[in-house]
């Protein structure tokens, strides 16, 4: 695998206009960096990675991705999610039922324009990578939860993406298989850096995996910055909620009413 992944910078200012439902913000990432994207159910999140990977419209602003630009409505610009250089690692993993764990993997590197020999020897490495060569020819039903993010993760990866887009990577996990999969993230980002936007629900996936924060709520960012000072000066409920999570004390905090 002597490609690089390429690390590209993430400017993205857009709103997302629905039926009872508005989305109007602006995020950004460094180039190799990890945002995390927090808030309560329908405030937006979901609706934030798919703006980002082309899947969801957006109905005003701009999306820039290093020095291409994959959204932009003044201009009519809307770079097919195909071509974005995009890769999401979605709550299911989403394997290829049909395909086993290295042929999943091996569709990724294919995706690029890969030979199929080139693709084959690829997934292998990567499967050595994570220590799961022997569930080479395992089918995703013959595989565990975690042994299944596991692969879905290295997949993502082997398409070489300038953005990662992480919904819920831990969802359904068990707290042993859930902290295996944080350390896994951690390591693979470290030695494939890629900007990387994670949404979750756990503020020990933003504390472990991010450097910033970014708290959605009502369709906007209500608070960001780094992970602690967000966590330590948490601007609304449930910020201050998210705070005491992670064992933090809130007692001296200033909370905004709502």
């Amino acid at each position: 695998m002597s490609e690089t992944l390429q690390t590209s910078a993430l400017s993205a200012s857009f709103s997302v206009h629905r039926p009872g439902f508005s989305l109007d913000i602006t995020i950004d990432a460094l180039p190799g960096e990890t945002i995390a994207i927090m808030g309560p159910s329908g405030a937006g999140k979901t609706t934030v990675l798919g703006a980002l990977s082309g899947l969801i419209p957006i109905d005003a602003g701009r999306i820039q991705l290093g020095d291409r630009v994959l959204a932009d409505r003044e201009r009519e610009v809307h770079v097919a999610p195909s071509k974005r250089r995009v890769s999401s690692l979605g709550q299911e993993g989403d394997l290829f039922p049909h395909m086993t764990a290295l042929q999943n993997i091996a569709f990724a590197a294919r995706a690029r324009g890969v030979d199929r020999e080139t693709a084959l020897s690829e997934a292998g490495q990567w499967l050595e990578r994570i220590g799961l060569t022997a569930l080479t020819s395992n089918r995703p039903s013959e595989l565990s939860g975690g042994q299944a993010k596991r692969i879905a993760l290295v997949r993502a990866l082997a398409a070489r993406p300038q953005l990662l887009l992480v919904d819920e990577p831990l969802v359904s996990l068990d707290v042993e298989a859930a902290q295996d999969m944080r350390e896994l993230i951690t390591a693979q980002l470290q030695e494939h850096p890629t900007t990387t936007v994670l949404v979750s629900h756990d503020a020990r996936d933003a504390e472990q995996l991010a450097s910033r924060l970014f708290i959605v709520e009502g369709g906007e960012i209500t608070q960001a910055g780094s992970v602690s000072e967000v966590l330590d000066e948490p601007a609304t409920r449930f910020v201050r909620a998210l705070a005491r999570s992670t064992g933090r004390s809130t007692d001296h905090s200033t909370v905004e009413t709502e």
